[in-house]
């Protein structure tokens, strides 16, 4: 027999209508129509995370007006199917029930499942749905501090093991045993409720928690959370644990973006997403993860989506790298240039990402830390759909010359074909990337250093920009070698991607 009720949301059930119905607005109530009709409270338990937010491990209803409260264990709907599962849910069960309905990332679509399912299944009306996870659960609980249950005592740091291993502890065969264990976890629920009467401080700061939750999709209900849902140009990245157990809590999940501008508006991206079973053989709080990860690459990297199956052991690393290559990212309402990623509710996603902006380039108004023309985020994605955001500005500074001198003819032909009646070869880099234009031009004039009797000018009879786009061979001809003269360089016609054009200062060049 399965075990019937998680029960380490039982408690959070009373706490949060009682949260509700007594410190929330009333005009917030008059306003979203939560003062009538039947609504309806969905926990999902994201260390068994699915693109809702989690497996569905309790149920409740209740009503303001007359006020009315029911708890309903999940597995109340065990023998009523719900058609034909879909994958990757196929992997487990062929038929979809109630628990498995949390398929949906956008929040809305997922709700009115329930919404539907629920009245279906109970031929009642349900005005609105209110889903909560177990983190709000243990930030509500980290206000009380600390209290006794049994022999135990219980912190916000050790209530989701500690709840976990007291409901699995149980003789799954005595249906005594499995209806008494409960118990403990409805006197802490009384217990809780009991102090936020007596204390004063803790219904405002819990009113808090539920506003902040609310914006982030830890809590949502449609009237009054934000639209949470994946845009055509997120990267997308969905756990579906199927078979891990109390797992994803245990998992660490990175998104890798490596995304460099090779020339502008064309970039290059290297993808690499990993997650790591941080957790060890503990059961039923962590064990091998299996499942799948769903990811779905932006529009502008082609929209691909990948199902990636795997099994993850404690202490091993799932890695999947991509790469990318010539695209644009793409721009937001406000004409801003933007990266963005969608992790579903409940799941946790670090972002690591480095942006190179094509050199001399540099950032403007940017949403992330940036040096030069390099911009750079590591941490926790806080929000469901988390967007970083750039303007650009272009480079205002003329191309300069770092490297001049002259070189043998046998290096030159290893770079270049040799053309014109050249004898004497110059190569020339530059800080950047340049472009010639067709007015190019470039001099030698012989400063007389060293042999004053011959005065030459060297003709120029050819130049090359090499592939590196930054190093330029010229060739001249010139009559008389002059060993340790010296040459003043003068070069026009060198611009760079932004159409700077070269000073045109003097660089000596000596003929050895």
């Amino acid at each position: 027999m399965r075990v019937i009720l998680d029960g380490f949301v039982y408690f959070f059930l009373v706490l949060l209508i009682y949260t509700l119905i007594t410190i929330w607005p009333v005009w917030e109530f008059l306003r979203y129509d939560f003062l009538t009709g039947k609504h309806l409270i969905i926990f999902t338990n994201e260390a068994e995370a699915r693109p809702c937010g989690g497996f569905v491990t309790a149920v409740g209803t209740f009503r303001v007006s007359p006020f009315e409260l029911e708890f309903k264990n999940v597995y109340a709907f065990e023998n009523k199917g719900l058609g034909e599962a879909e994958y990757p849910l196929t992997k487990v069960a062929s038929e979809k029930m109630f628990w498995d309905l949390g398929l949906s990332s956008n929040l809305k679509a997922c709700s009115d499942a329930f919404r539907s399912a629920y009245e279906e299944l109970t031929e009642e009306d349900i005005s609105h749905v209110v889903l909560v996870d177990f983190s709000t659960v243990e930030e509500v609980f980290s206000l009380f501090g600390g209290m006794s249950l049994g022999e135990d005592y219980i912190e916000a740091k050790n209530l989701f093991a500690l709840l976990t291993r007291k409901v699995a502890d149980v003789d799954r065969h005595d249906e005594e045993a499995l209806q008494n264990r409960k118990k403990p976890l409805a006197e802490l629920g009384k217990k809780l409720i009991f102090r936020s009467f007596f204390n004063p401080t803790i219904p405002p700061r819990i009113t808090r928690i539920v506003r902040k939750n609310l914006k982030l999709g830890k809590i949502y209900t449609e009237k009054i959370s934000p639209v949470v849902s994946p845009e055509k140009n997120d990267f997308y990245v969905s756990e579906w644990n199927l078979g891990g157990a109390k797992t994803s809590r245990f998992l660490k999940k990175t998104l890798k973006v490596l995304a460099r501008e090779d020339l502008p508006g064309k970039w290059t991206a290297a993808i690499m997403f990993t997650a790591e079973n941080l957790g060890g053989i503990d059961e039923p709080v962590s064990q091998d993860w299996k499942g799948v990860f769903e990811v779905q690459m932006p529009e502008y990297l082609g929209g691909e989506k990948m199902w990636l199956e795997t099994e993850i052991v404690p202490g091993e690393i799932f890695q999947k790298e991509f790469l990318f290559t010539d695209f644009r990212f793409p721009k937001n309402r406000i004409y801003y240039d933007f990266f963005s990623v969608f992790k579903p509710r409940g799941q946790k996603l670090y972002i690591d990402f480095s942006l190179s902006l094509f050199p001399q380039k540099t950032y403007k108004n940017p949403s992330f830390p940036t040096h030069e023309n390099v911009g750079e985020f590591f941490g926790e994605a806080e929000n469901v759909r988390n967007e970083f955001t750039w303007k650009e500005s272009t480079d205002m500074i003329p191309p300069f010359i770092t490297l001049h001198e002259f070189i043998p003819r046998e290096v030159v032909a290893k770079q270049t074909q040799i053309t014109g009646n050249a004898n004497l070869f110059a190569e020339i880099h530059f800080n950047e990337k340049i472009r010639t234009k067709d007015d190019f031009k470039a001099f030698l004039v012989d400063r007389n250093f060293t042999n004053e009797e011959v005065s030459e000018n060297p003709v120029l009879r050819f130049y090359e920009l090499l592939g590196d786009g930054r190093t330029l061979i010229l060739g001249f001809n010139r009559k008389v070698p002059q060993l340790e003269e010296r040459y003043y360089l003068e070069i026009s016609g060198v611009v760079d991607f932004w159409k700077n054009e070269i000073d045109g200062g003097q660089r000596t060049l000596i003929e050895r």
